[in-house]
């Protein structure tokens, strides 16, 4: 059996993270058998939305939090203002978004922060979807949406009257925006026969050939028009309207405070340069001073758009019709009732529809990329900073988006149940190659605010960064206090309480910050993030197979995890991304220079155009394995293309595509790894067990080797076999140090090494010949053992076993040796605890806004523990959170072993079992670095335990939930407690090792 062990048991003068990347050496002098990685950059260090309730802030207090956030390790923040959790007016003249007291505290917030090296963010407006004052529904600049009023004519009838207007209400009219005033802007008057005996059905049918533009029969005001007498005709009036949307804070909280003066400030258009013009032309006039371009360009930061969460009924902009006859090729007016989703559908030909979709779509792709999102990167860009950006929640190309902007952002929230919403914007990242960053809004969990710990999120990070995510905006950091604000503070998401219904209405968690217990260990979980993210966002991407994606937004998926049990890695890009970057196969690999996929795989796609499989046919006949599942191709996706009978050329494409060697053709996803091996394609890594699904693994080509990223939902340990060879390293994204990997066995291109990982947990590893981290290789190195392999400071390498018996090891040297271990004594499980807990609460009762935060912290009598157990379930401690001390003592027999005719050595791991919240230990008074809040593996103490009496102390920082159920019995008393604190159980396990090199 192959093992090697974690190495995160290592000497505290270790430790220390160097200041910057050596290369390897040539004299042996200057390398070490241990390294450290790089230290992260700040950039490179997670950031955190930092909410604000409008002006309703100090700019001392924002000093403060500034210098906080630096204090804890975070990279930066992204200031916006959220109120969400406020139900009263605040005058927006004095607490208004870009109002003076809020540009005070922006000023402050980037004095701080260039002082800290901090990097700050803006959103672009309030709230989201950007909004703008200054404007109505009906202004240019304001977004519109496409709807349609009709009426039915019998055969031969004869209508004279006034156009019927559409029935639907304004999509921005909602209980917090009760009266939307729009005026919808004749597009339009079309007319089709129709088998419909109403025109208030949900869907009318009509019949395509007899589709007729009709428009100018309508003159001043009325509609003069004749039907003719083959059936009945369905009349359409097409509109064009503002949609009166304002920003989705007043969704649930119709009387929560108005963002900005004058109000509302209705959502731009995102299709058109007048949109795009007012939001720029806003802060050019009223929030531009030269202090604060001084101070953006200073802070390296990024320009934020949030959520497109545009309520609309359909796309629309009031010159589409022209924009998509100079894009498309063809007069959109006659194709409008496929287009339409307001009050009912319209049925016609199925073909010809699906057509007209994708130009329709394909143009809203085209016009937010090319004015919206063109224009405020220019304008970011003229301010020093970069443009980061959600490209999803609509219906456009979201891969061509992210490929465009500087930073695409995702989110752990919007993707929990499609993940593979990550894997579309990662391929559009990756193929246009500008950047290496993929950031996530992360951490917004609904239901759980004060109940989130560092692990969880940790985990929630691991997950997403297999997927292909580099960067986390933390969900989130509030400002101190605010007008309603309730202990411990102001919190931009709690109390929802339109959500409590649902039990939901804690809302969405999290208040970081000074004000939670956690925020003690927040520099342990800062590292660790920015470590991860450093490697993440290293080198270039490596990835073996692109699924073509025909789906709009980020919602394409693979639903078979057979690709994933075998070891691919996989991303989505779609044809017209893929055509934009000239996408092209050298050394049978499709982007070479970018995520050089090794394959390319079409899962039933029905539709292609002939430009696209004429290009798929010559990365074929370049090399690249192609895969189809299901039929090919039969039908283009473009009316425009099409109108030119061009359909009947897909046939003889996928034909001479099947007739080479590297094709398949497949009947379900299933079939598709087997495939793959069938044409020579191997994954980035095999797994041991064939169904893994809980294991994802991601991988950057680095110098001279790979970094592979491989994470796990469940807790395991297996045997992976990595694509490559070389010399492998772990590197330890908790203390930044890199170790060689004393037990592994390269064959047939694959490296085997073993992982150990705990729930959510992840595990770096480095493959290759020569290393950036001045780590020599082993001179020689175990290739398979029964017992641990491991290796020290000077490069011994040992077998290492917590059990008496007899073990054997292969070396690399083709020799093979045993060990007996005869005198490793029993694991020891400390008998009893004391805690003492330092319990937080308001020093106010029920105090609300400036007094709100105002914490104490009050130390508790001793309680003694026979059986560990959660807080809640202590009768002292029932409502108790904040920070446990837990303090025991064992006694440790250390003597040296003699068992062995070599010389072996006798160490001590412990295995604290389950944490409930953040935690730091203590042997002897000694702090013991390299903690894993996943807890992946048991922790080597031996260089701080002694033989007799040891002193244990392992300090908790706890969530706020329980103290909550008691001081905030209307959001959080109907709640379950949470379990918090030592559960255990606690085990110190000897182990004995011998050198066997």
């Amino acid at each position: 059996m192959l093992f090697s062990l974690p190495l995160l048991h290592i000497a505290p003068f270790l430790l220390h993270v160097a200041s910057s990347a050596s290369p390897p050496g040539t004299a042996s002098e200057r390398e070490t058998w241990r390294g450290e990685l790089p230290a992260p950059l700040r950039y490179e260090a997670p950031r955190l939305r930092y909410w604000w309730p409008g002006g309703w802030i100090e700019p001392e207090v924002v000093k403060e939090e500034v210098e906080a956030i630096a204090r804890a390790g975070f990279g930066g923040a992204e200031i916006g203002d959220v109120r969400d959790s406020i139900p009263v007016a605040m005058d927006p003249e004095i607490y208004g978004w870009g109002q003076k007291r809020w540009t005070d505290g922006v000023y402050a917030a980037y004095d701080a922060a260039n002082e800290h090296n901090l990097h700050i963010d803006l959103t672009v407006g309030p709230h989201w979807p950007t909004g703008v004052p200054g404007y109505t529904p009906d202004s240019p600049e304001t977004a519109k949406e496409l709807l349609h009023g009709q009426l039915l004519l019998q055969p031969g009838a004869k209508y004279s009257g006034l156009l019927p207007l559409p029935v639907a209400q304004p999509s921005g009219q909602t209980i917090g925006n009760p009266n939307v005033t729009a005026t919808p802007q004749l597009v339009a008057v079309l007319a089709a026969r129709t088998s419909a005996a109403t025109a208030n059905a949900s869907t009318i049918p009509f019949d395509h050939s007899t589709v007729m533009d009709i428009s100018k029969h309508h003159k001043k005001g009325k509609l003069i028009w004749t039907a003719p007498r083959d059936g009945r005709y369905i009349v359409v009036a097409v509109y064009g309207r503002g949609t009166g949307q304002v920003q989705n804070t007043y969704d649930f909280n119709p009387e929560g405070p108005r963002l900005t003066s004058p109000s509302p400030a209705y959502i731009v258009d995102h299709l058109s340069v007048a949109g795009v013009k007012a939001t720029t032309e806003y802060w050019e006039q009223n929030m531009l001073t030269d202090k604060l371009r001084a101070l953006l360009r200073a802070s390296q930061g990024s320009l934020f758009e949030d959520s497109l969460e545009l309520k609309l009924r359909q796309y629309w902009t009031p010159n589409f019709v022209q924009e998509f006859k100079k894009r498309r090729g063809y007069d959109l007016t006659p194709y409008l009732l496929y287009v339409l989703k307001d009050t009912n559908t319209f049925s016609g030909d199925s073909t010809i529809a699906q057509k007209v979709e994708y130009d329709f779509y394909s143009t809203v792709t085209d016009m937010y990329i090319d004015y919206r999102l063109t224009h405020l990167k220019r304008f970011a860009h003229s301010l020093g900073l970069k443009l980061r950006v959600q490209p999803y929640t609509a219906s456009f190309d979201s891969s061509r988006a992210a490929a465009f902007v500087d930073i695409p952002e995702g989110e752990s929230l919007g993707f929990e149940h499609t993940p593979d919403s990550f894997r579309v914007l990662a391929a559009g990242r990756d193929v246009a190659g500008k950047t290496t960053i993929l950031s996530n809004e992360i951490g917004a969990y609904l239901g759980r605010a004060y109940g989130v710990t560092w692990a969880f999120l940790l985990g929630t990070a691991n997950y997403d960064a297999s997927l292909g995510v580099s960067q986390s905006v933390i969900h989130g950091f509030p400002y101190r206090d605010a007008p309603t604000s309730l202990w411990p503070g102001f919190a931009a998401f709690t109390p929802l309480p339109a959500f409590a219904s649902w039990g939901y209405g804690n809302g969405y968690a999290e208040a970081w910050g000074p004000r939670q217990p956690q925020w003690l260990h927040a520099r342990e979980a800062s590292s660790y993030m920015a470590r991860s993210q450093a490697l993440l966002q290293s080198g270039a991407p490596s990835v073996d197979v692109a699924i073509l994606n025909v789906d709009w937004g980020v919602t394409a998926s693979w639903d078979d995890t057979g690709l994933n049990d075998a070891g691919y890695s996989y991303q989505f890009p779609t044809a017209e991304l893929l055509t934009e970057y000239s996408a092209s196969v050298r050394s049978r690999r499709l982007i070479h220079d970018g995520p050089r996929y090794k394959a390319l795989v079409l899962n039933n796609v029905t539709a292609l155009d002939v430009g696209s499989a004429q290009m798929v046919l010559s990365w074929a006949k370049a090399g690249l394995p192609v895969i189809i599942v299901g039929s090919a191709p039969s039908q283009t996706q473009s009316l425009s293309i099409d109108r030119g009978n061009t359909a009947s050329k897909l046939g003889p494409v996928f034909k001479a595509l099947f007739a080479l060697s590297n094709t398949r053709q497949v009947s379900s996803q299933s079939e598709v790894p087997i495939a793959l091996q069938n044409l020579g394609v191997e994954p980035l890594i095999r797994y041991t067990d064939s169904g893994n699904a809980s294991t994802i693994t991601t991988r950057r080509r680095v110098q001279n080797g790979h970094i592979y990223w491989i994470y796990s939902s469940a807790r395991t340990s297996q045997t992976v076999h990595l694509e490559g060879d070389g010399f492998p390293l772990r590197l330890n994204m908790w203390t930044g140090q890199v170790s060689p990997i004393a037990s592994f066995k390269t064959a047939d291109g694959y490296t085997a090494i073993n992982v150990t990982l705990g729930e959510n947990g992840a595990e770096a590893i480095y493959l290759g010949r020569r290393n950036p981290y001045r780590v020599r290789n082993l001179n020689q190195h175990i290739v398979a053992t029964d017992a641990e392999g491991v290796a020290d400071e000077e490069g011994r390498v040992y077998v290492r076993a917590t059990e008496n018996r007899r073990y054997s090891a292969q070396l690399s040297t083709g020799k093979t040796t045993t060990v007996r271990f005869n005198s490793i004594p029993a694991p020891i499980a400390p008998a009893r605890w004391s805690l003492t807990v330092q319990d937080w609460s308001p020093r106010i009762a029920n105090a609300t806004g400036r007094n709100s935060p105002l914490t104490d912290k009050t130390t508790l009598p001793l309680v003694t523990l026979e059986t560990l157990r959660s807080w809640h379930d202590i009768s002292e401690l029932e409502y108790a959170s904040g920070e446990g001390t837990y303090r025991t003592t064992v006694k440790l027999n250390l003597t040296e072993p003699h068992g062995s005719q070599r010389s072996q050595s006798l160490g001590v791991y412990i295995d604290l079992g389950d944490v409930r919240g953040s935690w730091s230990l203590k042997v002897n008074g000694q702090v013991v670095p390299g903690i894993d809040f996943l807890n992946s593996a048991p922790l080597d103490v031996t260089l701080y335990v002694r033989d007799g009496e040891n002193d244990i102390e392992l300090t908790v920082a706890t969530t706020l939930w329980n103290k909550l159920r008691k001081t905030w019995p209307a959001v959080y008393g109907a709640l379950k407690p949470e379990e918090i604190g030592l559960l255990g159980p606690v085990t110190l396990t000897y182990y004995v090792q011998e050198e066997v090199v």
